[in-house]
Order: C-alpha cells, then sequence, then structure tokens
C-alpha cells in the first residue's frame, strides 16, 4: 500500500503521490498535490476530489 496523504497546513493542504489514496473527509476547499505528477485536486464537498484548474502560484512562493 502506498504511503498516505501527509496534512502540511491550515486551510488544508495535503501532500503525496498519484498512487496514495486521498483523504476521504477533509475541509471544504481543501488541496491535495500530488508529488509525482504535479497535479492539483481541490474538494468542493470534502469527500469528494476534483482536478483544481485554478491559478496555484501563490502555492509555490
Amino acid at each position: 500500500m502506498p504511503d498516505p496523504f501527509v496534512k502540511m497546513a491550515i486551510p488544508s493542504i495535503y501532500l503525496g503521490a498519484s498512487t496514495a489514496d486521498k483523504p476521504a473527509t477533509a475541509s471544504i476547499g481543501s488541496l491535495c498535490y500530488e508529488t509525482d505528477t504535479g497535479a492539483w485536486y481541490i474538494t468542493a464537498d470534502g469527500t469528494t476530489w476534483t482536478l483544481y484548474k485554478g491559478d496555484t502560484t501563490w502555492l509555490r512562493s
């Protein structure tokens, strides 16, 4: 089983590999970053993760 995602900040930002299960419950608006693919995901309801296509440049500073 792959390593789990790790909560890194509040508001919630999770980091982990694409092969890991994303958190089953999270705060609404939480972000999840796949370290091996560079993809960002966001949850609007706290349980379903959707590919985030918004501006993430502020997260890299």
